[in-house]
């Protein structure tokens, strides 16, 4: 839900920004209207009002001022919409967890029995039936990222689920000393 509140807000500092741009827009155009100055105009002003060429003249600007305030909203509008888009789709595939769980083994014939809930995993390592150590981490995506414990060693580990889902491939470490590892389902 805070997730939600962000983006509105990022939302809403866009139109806001959007519209004040507008605002300034039609008070630079109508200066001379806004302060209600009559006459001539000094050098220094003559000089700024060439280099804001892009003021339209007076007599069109509250119709090219609508008009651009409309368009201004239409591409912030659809700004937003494509940022709130992006949003969602981050947080759909952030809720989404790759189901890891059950028995793996490895290329050096190691056994792991994986339990899941939710992202959080915990697995046991055996070896020809006889219990040899274990872990705990967490699945991100297609990302486990662990931790292990033996009788002769502890790490961490990280690998990725492969595109089969079958097959999980990665590095473990052991503070100086690494290995790469893959185990399959």
């Amino acid at each position: 839900m805070a997730e939600d509140r962000g983006a509105h807000t990022t939302q809403i500092i866009v139109a806001v920004i959007g519209l004040v741009g507008a605002i300034a827009a039609a008070l630079f155009g109508n200066w001379d209207k806004v302060i209600g100055r009559q006459g001539g105009t000094t050098p220094s002003e003559a000089a700024t009002a060439a280099q804001v060429a892009t003021v339209p003249p007076p007599t069109q600007s509250a119709e090219q001022l609508g008009k651009a305030q409309e368009r201004a909203l239409d591409a912030s509008t659809a700004a937003l919409d494509d940022i709130a888009s992006q949003i969602d789709g981050a947080n759909q595939a952030r809720q989404e967890v790759t189901d890891v769980s059950g028995r793996w083994r490895d290329t050096d014939g190691y056994d792991y029995a994986v339990q899941q809930q939710g992202a959080e995993i915990t697995y046991v390592q055996s070896k020809d039936g006889v219990v040899i150590g274990g872990g705990q981490g967490r699945i991100e995506g297609r990302k486990l990222r662990y931790t292990f414990v033996s009788e002769k060693e502890r790490g961490n580990c990280e690998g990725d689920l492969l595109p089969d889902s079958r097959t999980i491939a990665g590095e473990c470490s052991t503070g100086n000393y690494s290995w790469a590892f893959r185990a399959k389902r």
